[in-house]
């Protein structure tokens, strides 16, 4: 309740044609002063109007009443002013915190795009490490076992680990240039 009677406290202030103080530093002052100078000029209550209210036929009576109405046609102007440029102004706040929303977003979303390369590299680095010591191994048991083997299945073993190899290495290589032209054309 407490708002409502300070806002009926200024709404009462500034109808009788004195805007509210503002402080008393200078600059407070001085836009006090241009309120009341412009709250003078264009408040209704300047017009004379107690003769017109006995006499309303007459001429002086028709130019106070159209002067009054003008001032207030002056009044709803500035007031509808006021509000446009207060309208244009939230719009604009909007746009710009749209443009920071996305600029949030795109920056997020090329931060999350970093980390799944980093991710998607490092499992392509493990499986081929991992391949590659498995292929090792294979070969080092084959030698191992080089006297109780014949030469020529020794090769063959070693051709067919190869063999092996190169699939797992090349199926790895497909898969990584698939992910990239499809990370690609998501981009795009």
């Amino acid at each position: 309740m407490d708002w409502f009677l300070d806002f009926r406290n200024k709404a009462a202030g500034l109808w009788s044609g004195h805007p509210p103080d503002h402080g008393e530093s200078p600059a407070g002052e001085a836009k006090a002063e241009a309120n009341r100078a412009l709250a003078d000029q264009v408040s209704v209550r300047r017009l004379p109007g107690a003769q017109a209210a006995l006499t309303p036929w007459t001429s002086r009576a028709k130019v106070l009443r159209t002067g009054r109405e003008l001032a207030v046609s002056t009044n709803l102007d500035t007031f509808r002013d006021g509000l446009s440029a207060a309208r244009r102004a939230g719009q604009a706040l909007h746009q710009s915190l749209i443009l920071r929303v996305q600029e949030a977003a795109e920056l997020e979303l090329f931060e999350a795009r970093c980390r799944s390369e980093v991710a998607r590299h490092s499992l392509v680095s493990r499986a081929r490490q991992s391949m590659t010591e498995q292929f090792v191994g294979e070969l080092q048991e084959l030698e191992a076992r080089r006297g109780a083997i014949p030469p020529e299945i020794l090769d063959s073993l070693r051709e067919c680990a190869f063999r092996e190899y190169m699939e797992h290495l090349n199926r790895i290589s497909r898969s990584e240039n698939d992910l990239r032209v499809k990370a690609a054309l998501e981009r795009a």
